[in-house]
């Protein structure tokens, strides 16, 4: 279901053009918000660090750890959040940490680089303590239908309708694993389609832009630009799963 990517190679155009969403970003900061003093909240697939410098600004009284498989992304991370335990590791293995270790564990736009989603919630049914917290955010078919993505390289929603778990499928999944379903929220905000977000574009940071032909991204990105002439935004939605460690 899911499809690897060239982490290494997409790493030094992600720690300049992608940044951490307050839609994405305020579930996961609500979610450590219910932890106690001192806990450990574990990223897997932290990439860059943008989520996890982000969570640690607002709540630093907490311990962070997290993983990545790639080197490249990790080794930013590690310079942006030198305050965090970070190791090299695949969340389709075994996850660097101990039985009933950790409180929180979220994912970040990571379930459709993966395959085996099985090992994932194993995984993190096993570091996690009963009662600890999963948060995932991932893309539904109908997120991926409805945001300025699609609008813009509509060859995207093939691509992406092939890598993205069904998100029926992943909350059935994660039950198996005993984890209990808290909620299930769309989450949505707007962009202005600026230099930030152009230069996002400009250097195909966004990981489907890569995985499309040449030509049909250029004509994207000339759909873009008349967009943004003509003071239109971008709609970013995404789907936040929350289940509680049973």
């Amino acid at each position: 279901m899911g499809k690897p990517m060239n982490y290494g190679k997409a790493a030094p155009s992600y720690a300049v053009h992608r940044w951490a969403l307050p839609w994405k970003l305020g579930p996961l900061i609500a979610a450590a918000g219910t932890m106690p003093d001192g806990a450990i909240l574990f990223e897997v697939g932290c990439g860059t660090g943008d989520y996890l410098a982000a969570l640690h600004e607002a709540h630093p009284r907490y311990h962070y750890r997290g993983f990545d498989i790639s080197p490249d992304m990790l080794s930013v991370a590690r310079s942006r959040c030198p305050w965090a335990d970070l190791v090299i590791a695949d969340a389709e293995k075994v996850f660097p940490a101990g039985p009933a270790e950790v409180h929180l564990v979220y994912a970040v736009d990571v379930l459709h680089h993966l395959q085996d989603y099985d090992q994932f919630f194993g995984e993190s049914a096993r570091v996690l303590q009963r009662g600890g917290r999963l948060v995932v955010i991932t893309d539904s078919t109908e997120d991926l239908h409805a945001r300025t993505l699609a609008e813009l390289f509509p060859t995207t929603v093939a691509v992406n309708m092939a890598r993205y778990p069904d998100v029926e499928a992943l909350i059935e999944r994660a039950a198996g694993h005993r984890f209990r379903l808290v909620s299930r929220a769309t989450a949505r905000g707007h962009i202005d389609l600026d230099e930030r977000i152009m230069g996002t574009l400009a250097a195909r940071s966004i990981s489907e832009l890569r995985l499309i032909p040449d030509a049909e991204y250029r004509e994207g990105v000339e759909r873009a630009e008349r967009l943004r002439a003509a003071g239109g935004g971008w709609l970013s939605q995404t789907t936040v799963l929350d289940w509680a460690r049973a």
